[in-house]
């Protein structure tokens, strides 16, 4: 069973309060972890975009059916876009493998498309986006955001 298929059957029998607050708490009890692993996974040119990564809680008042949610963001205008899902080749932001002034060695070319991987961390930690590597299969925070959620409903429950 996945955790909104979980989410779903909770809804129809359990409303109130206090399913709320075990949400929100679970949630809460992972956003620092998240936002670690977010600006870990993000290349480092000038820091810039590391530092717009955002996870936010979000409140649903007046809804009885929704327990708590979880907002990740990254407003990093112009180029954002591009350090997670990669840019085509010879085109705007990197024009890259072209030979062109902004053509430098932070930059990569993988599976079709041209990655910023920074001097530091590098492409090894930074390639595919942060939002993949961290929410990916391998890096278990996703199940453990599951199971923490999950327990706290269940606990609440009992």
């Amino acid at each position: 069973m996945t955790l909104l298929e979980f989410l779903n059957r909770i809804k129809l029998t359990v409303r109130g309060p206090k399913y709320k607050k075990a949400s929100e708490q679970a949630l809460q009890k992972n956003q620092a972890t998240i936002l670690q692993a977010l600006r870990s996974h993000s290349p480092v040119d000038s820091g810039y975009f590391r530092s717009r990564w955002r996870v936010h809680l979000t409140k649903f008042s007046g809804s009885s059916t929704e327990l708590a949610g979880m907002l990740i963001s990254n407003d990093t205008e112009h180029y954002g876009q591009f350090m997670e899902e990669g840019a085509e080749p010879f085109k705007a932001p990197w024009y890259f493998p072209h030979k062109h002034k902004f053509a430098t060695g932070k930059l990569t070319y993988l599976d079709g498309k041209v990655w910023a991987g920074g001097l530091n961390p590098g492409h090894a930690k930074t390639f595919g986006g942060a939002i993949n590597k961290v929410f990916s299969e391998r890096s278990k925070i996703l199940e453990k955001l599951t199971i923490d959620v999950s327990d706290s409903a269940i606990k609440a429950f009992l």
